[in-house]
């Protein structure tokens, strides 16, 4: 009894951190690399590492992709002099060519899985780590088309290539592949060992972990094993020839440290210099250690390491690369992007060049006659042309002023955006832009805001603006002289806003406010909900739940909303959008719901997307997911299995694919059939799915 009376403690008390923690995790997991979330999230309780990739239902297919994100990692490789750059941005990677002394020319964009938190390159390969979908590996011998021709599906911190191995660190193991074939990997030996960071130099694997540094022997890949540890707290690591090189975080005091490693199993610090803040990421040429802060350290006296050059870079700074003997440093710059540092003096580098490909997470988009206005959070707003929906292109931004506080939502009404725009020393501002040019966007009127805006709405002249523990009403009649006409406290602050009738439906708890009269909004109850996203529909509210659930309300009197019913969804969920029947959800993905009975809903769609879904966009056609870091996912929903159109009828199926692959099996309603032998199956009409390579191919079975 007194084991099972702790276990509910725990339980609760679970709940409540929950509760307390949720509505702010997001602005703070931003912050954390893609390569450190899953422990991140796991060390509080909310996430597992990794979570097996599960096929779409063939009715949710996605059409169109603008992967792009904060800046995490940068690579790249030298041919004929020519220097070519790998950015990683969000959940995609631009391929650049650079050109002297400050020109980038754009090759190709790779859409990779998820947010790709490591990238190498490998001769005419290139391994994209994606934060919870596995390795994909990369044909780069044509740089202006990149080819995937392989998935390694598995959960990974991080990864190194050499020679003819790739070593991962998996979750608390450590594996090594032999991908002398890329095309089939294979896992030769594994022992239990974690980390954030990794290099391998000779017969060992240098593993840096926030409990230490771990070092194994690697000389037998079929059996690793640790032969010795060192130190705290290690964020990255370096080796060559008998140094170790690493960086520790703040826990380690943010120190930069040399090792003697000329015997493995007993390193041995040499020196250290303190203050090091440009800690993620080092990069090693000669006798030079270059950090992403940016600093540049001699090490040619391992025992007194001599910071001799730094250069001022703006934002956060992720990763580094230097192209040296040219003359150039490379910097992954988180939302600033890419910052061109020139180094052809080591003891007075300058910036050449900044923000090149700057973008931060989506938060929000709309989508009107083809043109798609998201709100870009730290960049402002980014303008995306959406004419040719299976490309979508930045045709234009407007920086809104700097990253406090952040921009969450916006919303367009005619000619006009209204969105939050901080002016300098002011950071509470609403504004309204003129947008009738998309590749100009023109600053028009503003009004102060009591608090940072988490959500807005415009109807009937009036813009409705959730935020941090308040509700706020102002007359855009005039959109050149917007002033407040009322505003009503929020018990537990602003979330998301839904506005039906003569209410407004306000999370994270049901705030229901009466706007009939905007001059004095009026809170006529609150109901404990602990959401993110929210919509209304007759007498019902659909509400994305924080703890994994969509939830349905009777909200028939708005004095007293009660529950009528609910369904499980993947991970915490953050928005919610109703059409006709159907509940379009976001969550850790996309899914789709049936709820002609609301107090049944039944999931009938599902779609894995590159990252978390925060808000979500529906026109005639397409589903528009702003996807964190990830950028926009535009998804079809069809409600009858497969758009045959869209399937090659031509192509003879292949039987020996079948027979080497992982497959799942549709019927021609997307039906799944719990059958993966051909042979088995009555005459008709199916659809195959190839897990690894992500296809689906139609055939018909005659006999």
């Amino acid at each position: 009894m007194r084991k099972f009376l702790i276990s509910i403690i725990l339980f609760l008390y679970s709940l409540i951190l929950a509760r307390e923690f949720d509505l702010g995790i997001e602005d703070s997991l931003q912050m954390i690399h893609p390569r450190k979330r899953a422990r991140w999230l796991k060390m509080r309780g909310i996430e597992k590492d990794f979570s097996p990739i599960k096929p779409d239902s063939l009715n949710v297919r996605c059409v169109g992709r603008w992967s792009y994100g904060p800046s995490w990692e940068i690579t790249g490789k030298i041919i004929a002099n020519n220097t070519y750059l790998f950015l990683s941005r969000g959940s995609g990677v631009s391929v650049l060519k650079f050109i002297p002394p400050d020109s980038i020319e754009l090759l190709s964009d790779i859409n990779a899985s998820g947010l790709v938190m490591e990238a190498i390159v490998k001769d005419t390969l290139l391994f994209l780590g994606c934060y919870n979908f596995g390795i994909e590996i990369y044909n780069i011998s044509n740089l202006t088309n990149p080819r995937r021709v392989n998935w390694i599906i598995t959960s990974q911190n991080n990864f190194f290539i050499k020679d003819t191995f790739l070593y991962l660190i998996s979750e608390d193991t450590f594996k090594i592949y032999n991908i002398s074939n890329p095309l089939n990997p294979i896992l030769l030996g594994q022992v239990r060992d974690s980390g954030y960071s990794i290099y391998v130099s000779g017969n060992y694997a240098y593993l840096g972990d926030r409990w230490g540094l771990y070092i194994l022997d690697v000389s037998n890949p079929r059996v690793p094993r640790r032969i010795s540890s060192w130190g705290t707290h290690i964020e990255a690591v370096w080796v060559k020839e008998n140094y170790c090189y690493l960086t520790t975080g703040s826990e380690g005091g943010n120190r930069f440290y040399v090792l003697d490693v000329s015997n493995p199993r007993n390193p041995y610090e040499l020196g250290y210099l303190d203050n090091m803040a440009g800690r993620y990421d080092i990069y090693v040429i000669d006798y030079f250690v270059y950090l992403p802060n940016f600093d540049i350290i001699d090490v040619s006296i391992p025992n007194f390491p001599t910071r001799i050059s730094g250069c001022g870079l703006p934002g956060w700074k992720e990763a580094v690369w230097t192209n040296n003997p040219f003359g150039y440093s490379f910097v992954a710059c988180y939302y600033e992007g890419l910052a061109i540092v020139n180094i052809n003096d080591p003891t007075n580098p300058y910036l050449q060049k900044r923000s090149i490909l700057r973008a931060s997470d989506s938060y929000k988009i709309i989508v009107k006659e083809n043109i798609g206005y998201l709100a870009n959070n730290l960049c402002g707003i980014k303008i995306l042309d959406l004419s040719d929906i299976s490309l979508p292109k930045e045709i234009g931004s407007y920086d809104t002023l700097g990253w406090d506080p952040s921009l969450y939502s916006l919303a367009i009404e005619d000619s006009f955006a209204y969105l939050h725009w901080p002016l300098p020393g002011q950071p509470y501002y609403f504004h309204s832009v003129n947008i009738s040019d998309p590749r100009n966007l023109i600053p028009y009127g503003y009004a102060p805001l009591l608090n940072g805006m988490r959500d807005i709405a415009i109807r009937d002249n009036y813009a409705y603006v959730a935020e941090d523990y308040y509700f706020e009403i102002f007359n855009v009649a005039n959109p050149r002289q917007p002033y407040l006409v009322g505003r009503c406290n929020l018990p537990t602050g602003g979330v998301e806003l839904c506005i039906k009738n003569n209410l407004a439906y306000i999370t994270p708890d049901i705030h229901i406010v009466d706007i009939s009269n905007p001059a004095n909004p009026l809170l006529v109850s609150r109901t404990s909900c602990n959401a993110w996203g929210i919509d209304v529909v007759d007498t019902f509210a659909f509400v994305s739940h924080a703890y994994e659930s969509l939830l349905v309300y009777s909200v028939a009197n708005p004095l007293s909303p009660y529950k009528i019913g609910w369904v499980r969804l993947y991970g915490q969920g953050y928005n919610v959008k109703i059409r006709e029947n159907l509940a379009f959800v976001g969550c850790y993905d996309f899914r789709v719901f049936d709820v002609s009975d609301p107090r049944n809903p039944r999931l009938v769609g599902y779609y894995k997307t590159p990252y978390r879904v925060r808000r979500i966009f529906i026109d005639s056609q397409y589903i528009y997911c702003a996807c964190f870091g990830a950028g926009v996912c535009i998804l079809e929903y069809l409600p009858s299995g497969i758009s045959e159109n869209k399937m090659n009828d031509n192509k003879k199926l292949d039987y020996k694919e079948v027979g080497k692959n992982k497959i799942l099996i549709y019927d021609f309603m997307g039906k799944l059939i719990n059958k993966e032998n051909i042979n088995n199956l009555p005459k008709g009409i199916y659809f195959i799915n190839f897990i690894k390579k992500k296809e689906f191919e139609k055939f018909i079975k005659i006999k």
